[in-house]
């Protein structure tokens, strides 16, 4: 029953270690995020002066790379990523909602986790006074 007392204690403060951590990372990279659109310049859009094609609508980005982002903006001041030097590099713009939706479900169970931990602990602590009394 000690062993699995300690357990559940360990189990219960490497989860609230987790849970906060997860919470730091999702603003660490909320901070970074910007309003992107990403455009795949064609060679016809560089002949007649246009942007490019629009991929998908603006999403919130974390771009580690500044050569991935264009000089332009939209008329609503929204900054462009170059899909083509994407593709180019096999980079992958990471949107913050996927980094919102991870730390979600890792904070779902690491809550979990906490709960058994401390649900463990409180159950072989009784068991271990009535043992002792």
């Amino acid at each position: 029953m000690k062993v699995l007392n300690i357990l559940g204690i360990a189990v219960a403060v490497l989860a609230f270690i987790a849970l906060i951590a997860a919470q730091v990372i999702r603003e660490d990279y909320a901070k970074r995020a910007v309003v992107y659109q990403r455009i795949e310049q064609t060679e016809e859009a560089k002949l007649f002066g246009d942007v490019g094609t629009k991929i998908g609508s603006p999403q919130a980005f974390i771009i580690d790379d500044p050569k991935a982002i264009l000089p332009d903006t939209l008329e609503d001041g929204t900054r462009l990523l170059n899909e083509n030097y994407l593709k180019a590099k096999s980079i992958y713009p990471l949107q913050l909602k996927t980094i919102n939706e991870t730390v979600s479900m890792v904070s779902l169970g690491t809550a979990l986790a906490l709960i058994a931990g401390i649900a463990t602990t409180l159950f072989t602590r009784r068991k271990l006074e009535k043992t002792n009394a």
